[in-house]
This record gives structure tokens, sequence and C-alpha cells, in this order.
């Protein structure tokens, strides 16, 4: 799995190609890149520091919590990780539809 910085940046240019198939009626590749994306979320979701059972090995909990780890073997934060995930995740919101969430 790349780092987390890596699957956000991913993340924002697969929606803006999402988009540009959408426009131009390219169904197979509309359906390809939204495969993609949930993927990327998913991914990104794994690598999110959400419940205390996943900061088992954290002392300061606090600081840590909700933030997104690098790797899945590799538990360092940085603010990257968080940035380009979180851009992407407001521009999927702004252009899918809720339809485009349901598996």
């Amino acid at each position: 799995m790349p780092p987390a910085s890596a699957t956000g940046v991913y993340l924002e240019w697969r929606i803006e190609a999402w988009d540009l198939a959408r426009s131009l009626k390219h169904a197979a590749r509309t359906g390809a890149y939204r495969k993609s994306i949930l993927a990327g979320l998913r991914a990104l979701r794994q690598l999110w520091f959400r419940h205390p059972s996943d900061m088992f090995h954290v002392s300061k909990r606090l600081r840590v919590l909700v933030a997104l780890r690098t790797a899945t073997n590799d538990t360092t934060v940085r603010i990257d990780n968080l940035q380009h995930g979180l851009m992407a995740i407001h521009r999927i919101l702004d252009l899918w539809p809720g339809a485009e969430f349901r598996a």
C-alpha cells in the first residue's frame, strides 16, 4: 500500500479523471475510476486513527486521534497525509451524487 499522502494525491487526480470521463460520457472509464476511488477511500480509512484499538501502542492518544498514519507498518503522522486525503474527499463530495457511494 502506498503512503497515505500518495493515496490522497492519487485520489485527487482520479476524481478529476472521473469527472472528465463522465462529461465525455465514457461509461467504462467512469466505472473504472469510480472503483479506483472507492478503493482509495478504503485504503485511507484503514490508515485512520479513529478508535482506541488503533492506538494501543500510542502513549499520547489525543495527539493522533483522527490522524492518518503514513502506512500500515509506519505509524508516523504527517500533515500531508491528512491534507491530501481531505482535499480529495472534499472534491469527491462536491462532484459525486449520493448514488456513487453505493457498492
